[in-house]
């Protein structure tokens, strides 16, 4: 199982190479991409790329985001080698590349990440470190997530320390002090497409496939395809103040340019619960009726996600990086109010009616019996981990935890299923920082499947059209890349028949 937080994480740290050039933050150290030919570029035409001669070794790639020419070990081509075509005789095989769909059935798409999905950039001037390696004083933006060397041993420290919020009390968060972030591409692709969009994009991908696979379709960046990142540390106080004013004018600014075509909101993991918060606590029914055409939600996690537990009191092993400590994650991300955000909570069901309170943890106490931490106290089991800070901001936002309805749009629910996930923990020691024996479920991987499932509980039972899709062993972000997801993704963007299952 890899948390939302590592999967991104970790497809940086496995790109890098031996290979490598000098990064301007602090002497860092990241992969060089690798040399290619750029004439290789300039073929339109599977066959003028394939019969480009042996010095160019150029090779075509067939797929319908991409259809380019590239040069032998360019980073851009998304095809594996075997799909890749070399031989000027294979290009006669190909079917024709799709047509661009009209302009005038395009919806336009708004995109909204998740949890360390949009890239936040940083400067420094600090006035302590956490250990010498680290920088106090940086003026020029660099990428706080993850375009660093920083995930390395011994200077993980660095970025860990940075991306940390300050609790100032009453649920209310800040930066770590000397520490000033922005969003830099709002509205456009490049704060979302790429973990690592100066190095490594092609092996660090977030919705460049999507991108590429709607773009094949005929979108265009800033005309009809928009992105909407936004800083996923923070959570529902300053997203109501900050974050959504920009969300509100970006979806109108798309509905406008397209003459008043509707727009289709489309988001994967925390921007579910982020949308549905815009949609039924910031703006009306009139405006949403208005404004929008539709929400494709995937991988939501509706009532919360069974790892947040262990994410906030002991702290996980962030996937494979072993060198950071579970306390040394846990100290990061202590203070997110987002993570606060995404633990378990109890709702009422909209099938039945029913009150869902479930068990996430048990510990022994100091009576010799069993407590059992169920999603209606959590704040209780923050406090008797120690984390005193975490509870309060948890109690700040109940208010703003109401993923569980129907948000009064047509809604397309996807989620997967079929894959190993934690689902709950017990502790062997009162201690709730020491490391728990994680249960293990179904989920999608990162989700437990009754969170994800909520929405199946809307069909039928609101005024507004819930469409479910389930997929079989598809992970939680498997959809960005998954050729039939892509497909289908196009297909509901453009207006083609839905195949999605109830």
């Amino acid at each position: 199982m890899r948390s939302f937080i590592a999967a991104a994480a970790l497809s940086a740290v496995a790109a890098t190479s031996a290979s490598s050039v000098q990064y301007p933050f602090f002497g860092s150290w990241l992969p060089a991409p690798r040399a290619g030919g750029a004439a290789c570029a300039d073929f339109t035409s599977c066959g003028d790329c394939t019969s480009s001669g042996k010095l160019l070794k150029c090779r075509w790639c067939p797929l319908a985001n991409d259809n380019s020419c590239h040069a032998a070990g360019s980073l851009e081509n998304k095809c594996s080698a075997s799909q890749q075509i070399v031989d000027p005789a294979a290009c006669a095989a190909l079917p024709p590349a799709p047509a661009p769909v009209p302009a005038a059935m395009r919806k336009p798409v708004v995109i909204v990440p998740g949890i360390v999905g949009s890239n936040l950039q940083a400067t420094l001037d600090k006035p302590s470190v956490p250990q010498p390696l680290c920088t106090k004083k940086q003026s020029k933006w660099f990428y706080l997530w993850l375009e660093s060397f920083e995930i390395a041993p011994d200077a993980v420290k660095c970025m860990l320390d940075n991306l940390k919020l300050k609790h100032l009390g009453n649920g209310t968060c800040a930066n770590n002090d000397g520490v000033t972030t922005r969003i830099d591409d709002y509205g456009g692709l490049g704060d979302i497409n790429c973990a690592m969009p100066n190095a490594l994009c092609k092996t660090t991908k977030n919705w460049i496939e999507v991108t590429d696979a709607l773009a094949a379709a005929g979108y265009v960046s800033g005309v009809d395809m928009f992105g909407a990142p936004f800083d996923w540390r923070y959570g529902p106080k300053t997203w109501m103040t900050r974050e959504f004013p920009a969300l509100q004018a970006l979806v109108e600014r798309a509905y406008n340019d397209a003459n008043g075509t509707k727009v289709l909101l489309t988001s994967i993991s925390l921007g579910g619960p982020y949308l549905h918060l815009f949609l039924t606590q910031f703006v009306s029914q009139a405006w949403k009726d208005q404004h929008l055409d539709s929400w494709l939600s995937i991988s939501s996690l509706w009532s919360g996600a069974a790892e947040v537990v262990q994410m906030l009191t002991s702290g996980m092993v962030w996937g494979g990086a072993n060198w950071i400590t579970p306390l040394m994650f846990q100290g990061m991300v202590a203070n997110w109010p987002s993570l606060a955000f995404m633990l378990p909570h109890a709702y009422t069901s909209a099938k039945d009616g029913q009150y869902v309170d479930s068990a996430f943890a048990t510990a022994p106490n100091a009576t010799n019996s069993t407590t059992t931490y169920k999603s209606s106290n959590m704040r209780q089991m923050l406090l008797d981990a120690g984390r005193n800070d975490t509870a309060e901001i948890l109690s700040s936002i109940g208010q703003y935890v109401t993923s569980t309805t129907q948000p009064g749009l047509k809604v397309h629910c996807w989620y997967g299923t079929n894959v190993n996930t934690t689902v709950g923990m017990a502790w062997g020691t009162t201690d709730l920082t020491a490391q728990p024996v994680v249960q293990i479920g179904n989920g999608d991987g990162t989700v437990h499947h009754a969170s994800l499932r909520v929405c199946s509980d809307w069909v039928g039972r609101a005024e507004h059209e819930t469409v479910v899709r389930v997929w079989e062993n598809v992970s939680h972000t498997g959809f960005q890349t998954d050729p039939e997801a892509l497909a289908a993704i196009v297909a509901i963007a453009t207006g083609a028949n839905d195949t999605a299952a109830q």
